[in-house]
């Protein structure tokens, strides 16, 4: 009788085992074949490279295509395309518009800021100032009590960056007060309203600035580190509160600088039509949807 070695291993147990690897990389295979070619396979990009979805290549695209275009055909098509349903197109369409320096850039520019889009809202934000210095920091205060924190965002840093521009000579009255040997000139006080109220913002960051603003414009030395706890930035806040108490009778802040109220979006596309499957396996469709919230990543 022949002899057998012992190798531990059972021939039977090994031959599943072969199997079941085989088995797994078929499924795998076929998955994969499935994904690159079956039913979730990838939209193919769109055919007009307008219509992506990168805002650079939108633009640059854009800016080459109306050179080659006659001026009065190459203005009609700003035109259209600063209501075209893609927000890339619409965003690129406004920076034309802008550079172009016609007339009627700043009604543009109020437009565009009821947008849909942050950032089309944004982009209008940043150019308003250089197009209209008066009206473009009043959309910029404006800005400031949105409801879009994106939008609160850039409106505070366009304000730091414009105020700390301009602080100058202040009035007789202002120079005298021991605290305020900095404050601005009497036009630029008209945005220390909104300052103000970003000290309350939900937002860390803009509270954070807000102080920095007050604290270059004032000469007072009240502010907090990232790294402090909530009370003590709390403080610290409180302190400029009181100092604005104290220093607003003196400037004489107009009233409708004082109470300015948010603009909401006015802007509404169509939803895109859509067939799918949601999380618990059930289909879910655009008419299916109509009438709810719905929110498709």
């Amino acid at each position: 009788m022949p002899s057998e070695l012992n190798s531990g291993v059972d021939p039977k147990k090994t031959g599943g085992g072969m199997k079941r690897i085989l088995l797994v990389g078929l499924i795998g295979i076929g998955g994969l074949s499935i994904y690159r070619w079956g039913f979730f396979k990838p939209p193919a990009p769109p055919a007009d490279g307008l219509q992506s979805g990168h805002s650079e290549i939108v633009s640059a695209i854009l800016s080459d295509k109306l050179k080659r275009m006659p001026a009065k055909e190459a203005q009609k098509f700003v035109e259209q395309s600063l209501e075209d349903p893609n927000p890339g197109l619409r965003e690129a369409a406004l920076e034309e518009r802008v550079a172009s320096g016609k007339p009627g850039v700043m009604e543009e520019l109020n437009h565009a800021y009821r947008d849909s889009s942050s950032e089309i809202r944004i982009s209008a934000l940043q150019n308003a100032i250089d197009v209209d210095r008066e009206r473009g920091l009043r959309m910029v205060l404006i800005a400031a009590r949105d409801e879009d924190v994106e939008v609160r965002i850039a409106a505070i840093n366009i304000l730091s960056s414009h105020i700390q521009r301009n602080v100058g000579v202040t009035d007789t009255h202002i120079k005298k007060h021991p605290t305020n040997p900095k404050l601005l000139s009497s036009a630029e006080r008209r945005y220390l309203p909104a300052v103000i109220k970003c000290l309350d913002d939900t937002n860390p960051y803009i509270r954070s600035t807000a102080v920095s603003i007050l604290k270059h414009v004032s000469g007072e030395k009240w502010s907090y580190r990232d790294s402090d706890t909530e009370a003590q930035k709390g403080a610290i806040i409180h302190q400029w509160k009181i100092w604005w108490l104290r220093a607003e009778p003196a400037m004489k802040i107009p009233a409708d600088f004082d109470n300015l109220a948010p603009i909401r979006p006015e802007r509404s596309d169509s939803a895109p039509s859509f067939e799918l499957t949601d999380f618990e396996g059930k289909p879910a469709s655009f008419k299916s949807q109509l009438g709810k919230v719905t929110l498709i990543n």
